[in-house]
């Protein structure tokens, strides 16, 4: 049913947007690199580069340095020659070589400290080369965390639950950031992703509700499902182009989110994507308009409510897909006109085209 919801929507869409002459009227009015006196007209309107610019203005400043204080409370090993000295103010600082074990900070049999919530802020010098599944996992006082120069990769639950975690600096040198990492850190704010990923996996920022802002690197090629679920008041998105799959629930219950840019490489977008983000969607009536990068043909083309995971894990397949829901082209879906009429009342956002 979700399905039927999502794609019947975009149909009702695109029937009563066409059917009032709108493509005509906003072709070279919404996109800054077309030109003429349409586009003049809309100079005053929220453009995709003022959302681009929007976006960044709260993100994370240059990274401070995260420096302890007090003596060393706690020690041990975290990893085959990885140390850890947590100070008498709450900073854990972590060095060595090598990767950091999994579940070593997390309640559990291997927890390697006497009370995970010890931890206020966390710094972890170069040398370290990645972070182990869960391994800071509900750290429930960690308020910040400092990345080391050699990270190359942060795998999958490493902070989740860390519900008091406001920001987190990460270098380029990560390429890899695993399913869950951020979810439920309801505190972070903002956060830039590191240039060198390629994929946003499943559930990376789910339940991060008060994420205001977030930077999508260029080399983007797969935002995975819930990857931003219940980010309740981020206000606009900007997906760069290159990203081919934007998997189902993927922004859900993004209350807050107004504006939406999609690129024309979007090839599949997952059921309920956009559910309750949409004013079509649900009782919220915030997000007004999808910037597509593309025509209304290619818009059509893109196959709208695949259900779909992708291994994300260290050690298995990154390119072994499980699609268990078949799809359908969104310019297929009028036939569903009909199912859409009680939840339309609350409006539809327009969707600009740039060609």
């Amino acid at each position: 049913m979700k399905k039927i919801w999502m794609l019947a929507v975009l149909s009702l869409i695109f029937i009563s947007l066409n059917g009032c002459g709108f493509q005509s009227a906003v072709i070279g009015s919404i996109f800054p690199d077309d030109t003429g006196a349409a586009g003049e007209e809309a100079a005053d309107k929220d453009t995709p580069e003022d959302v681009t610019e929007t976006v960044g203005e709260d993100s994370p400043a240059k990274q401070a340095d995260i420096v302890p204080e007090g003596s060393i409370a706690e020690s041990g090993t975290c990893g085959a020659n990885v140390s850890w000295n947590l100070y008498e103010d709450g900073t854990l600082v972590i060095s060595g070589e090598g990767a950091i074990d999994r579940n070593t900070f997390a309640n559990g049999d291997v927890m390697v400290i006497s009370d995970n919530s010890k931890i206020t802020r966390l710094k972890i010098e170069d040398g370290i080369t990645g972070i182990g599944i869960a391994a800071f996992m509900g750290c429930t006082s960690l308020t910040e965390a400092q990345l080391g120069n050699d990270i190359e990769y942060i795998d999958s639950h490493a902070f989740q639950g860390c519900t008091s975690m406001v920001q987190i600096w990460m270098p380029d040198t990560v390429t890899f950031i695993g399913t869950h990492v951020f979810d439920s850190c309801r505190s972070l704010e903002n956060i830039t992703l590191p240039s060198g990923i390629s994929k946003i996996y499943e559930g990376t920022f789910l339940g991060c509700r008060l994420l205001k802002s977030i930077e999508i690197p260029d080399g983007i090629t797969y935002i995975g499902n819930e990857a931003f679920e219940r980010c309740e008041v981020l206000e606009t998105v900007v997906i760069p182009e290159g990203v081919e799959v934007i998997g189902e629930s993927a922004f859900e219950a993004c209350y807050g989110l107004k504006s939406v840019e999609i690129p024309s490489s979007v090839t599949i977008i997952g059921e309920w994507a956009f559910y309750t983000a949409d004013a079509t969607f649900g009782e919220y009536n915030n997000l007004t308009d999808i910037y597509y990068r593309g025509s209304e043909e290619e818009w059509n083309k893109i196959i709208c409510g695949f259900s779909c995971y992708e291994d994300s894990g260290i050690y298995g397949t990154e390119d072994d897909w499980n699609i268990y829901d078949e799809g359908v082209e969104i310019g297929q879906a009028e036939d569903l006109e009909r199912e859409l009429f009680y939840i339309t009342r609350y409006g539809a956002p327009e969707i600009h085209y740039q060609q």
